[in-house]
């Protein structure tokens, strides 16, 4: 796994920015190796992965959330683990709520959790400037630069929904 994340931060390019109060220019991410060695010595596999990654980010937001949203029907319409949780989900959650007002609740929900998931190809499969610059609202900054200015560490509690990894 470490392996993994340190593949992906440096060919992606997302990198381990230093938090001085978030502005650090890319061009200042440090970055272990090359990404062109990296890349000759990848498997096929992956490497083909990490290509699609790369092609598919290419793609408007826009476009990458309608497929996303597809994706996420297709998995509600074919069934499974991941439809059978949200299901039991948003009725322990909506329990006085019939069947029938939960059910476009439902696809509502796959297909807001397949454009989480295209958002992550547009993120990994991007530059970090190109991601960070989707970014369209961010709450609570000052209180970070605070805190970093006053020397503390910091612990962000975000909940896994949207583009947290914008976070590294």
């Amino acid at each position: 796994l470490a392996e993994v994340t340190r593949w992906i931060r440096e060919i992606i390019g997302a990198g381990c920015a230093n938090w001085n109060s978030g502005r650090q220019s890319i061009s200042e991410v440090p970055t272990t190796g090359s990404a062109s060695s990296t890349l000759s010595s990848m498997r096929p596999d992956i490497y083909l992965i990490y290509l699609c990654l790369r092609l598919l980010a290419l793609l408007p937001l826009q476009v990458l959330h309608r497929f996303g949203a597809a994706l996420g029907t297709l998995v509600l319409w074919r069934g499974g683990r991941t439809a059978h949780h949200t299901a039991v989900n948003l009725s322990i959650a909506r329990p006085s709520l019939p069947y029938a007002d939960r059910a476009p609740m439902l696809r509502e929900v796959m297909a807001e959790g397949g454009k989480s998931i295209s958002e992550i190809v547009k993120v990994w499969g991007s530059d970090a400037e190109h991601a960070l610059a989707l970014v369209r609202e961010v709450r609570g900054e000052e209180l970070l630069d605070t805190a970093v200015a006053a020397g503390k560490g910091v612990i962000i509690a975000a909940p896994h929904l949207g583009c947290w990894e914008l976070l590294n």
